[in-house]
């Protein structure tokens, strides 16, 4: 039997996840286009958060970004996700040595979702990335990692999903992905050798945690002048290794 599921709430929760850092403000059309919802509907709807406060129109009316309880739910979830705090002791240290930056992920949709991001304050090289932000897991380390992770039988929809949604990346990086898996395989973690952004070098370590068993991943980016050497990287993928088995214990995230 299906859960039951209430339309308008969906819908409204389809505007909130257009909402990203890397796009501060949409009008009613943008939103329409990128919910596949009719304009009438959006625009409805984006009145009806905005007199809750989870959306702010700005002064002329026709553009909205994201109201301030978004931003209390986000870190009430964050606070309920208590892997991201036995992490980022682990992770800041990592992301120093390396002069990057080192990570926690987890899968939203057909994208992995930061929940947390330590970058190294003498970082050669860093991305407008950050809490809440996300990337696909069609062209990412993450997302490769995160795939990895799946049983079999979970991995399938995902990955027709993914060819579906995003054809073309998907064959460009068909031969990449599929190493980095073998890989995974032999070593428990999966490389990324400037595949998306050339220079930049990341590795990454899957593993499940807490009561529902879920697949989270923590990956470390650097330059490939800094991190390119394998030895480096190995380092690197046992410090992660450790992390995740410590984190794999917690049994409340």
């Amino acid at each position: 039997m299906n859960a039951p599921v209430v339309n308008t709430l969906q819908r409204g929760l389809m505007v909130l996840k257009c909402f990203s850092q890397g796009a501060e403000a949409f009008g009613s059309s943008e939103l329409a286009r990128m919910t596949g919802l009719p304009q009438p509907t959006v625009w409805r709807l984006c009145k009806t958060l905005e007199s809750e406060g989870f959306l702010v129109a700005d002064q002329d009316g026709s553009r909205f970004r994201p109201g301030l309880p978004l931003l209390t739910l986000g870190y009430a979830a964050l606070s309920a996700t208590g892997i991201a705090g036995h992490a980022a002791g682990g992770l800041q240290k990592l992301a120093d040595q390396v002069r990057g930056s080192a990570t926690l992920s987890t899968c939203n949709d057909l994208s992995m979702l930061f929940i947390h991001r330590a970058v190294a304050k003498d970082a050669m090289l860093n991305f407008n990335l950050s809490v809440g932000s996300s990337i696909p897991i069609a062209h990412s380390v993450n997302g490769w990692a995160y795939l990895c992770a799946l049983t079999p039988g979970e991995r399938a929809p995902v990955v027709s999903a993914l060819n579906a949604t995003h054809t073309a990346e998907m064959k460009a990086v068909r031969s990449s992905r599929e190493k980095a898996m073998a890989d995974y395989a032999k070593k428990g973690y999966v490389i990324n050798d400037g595949v998306f952004f050339p220079g930049l070098t990341s590795v990454a370590v899957p593993f499940r945690a807490g009561s529902r068993n879920e697949v989270f991943v923590l990956s470390c980016s650097a330059i490939t002048s800094i991190f390119g050497t394998a030895t480096l990287r190995s380092k690197a993928a046992r410090t992660l290794m450790e992390i995740a088995s410590d984190l794999s214990r917690l049994r409340h995230v």
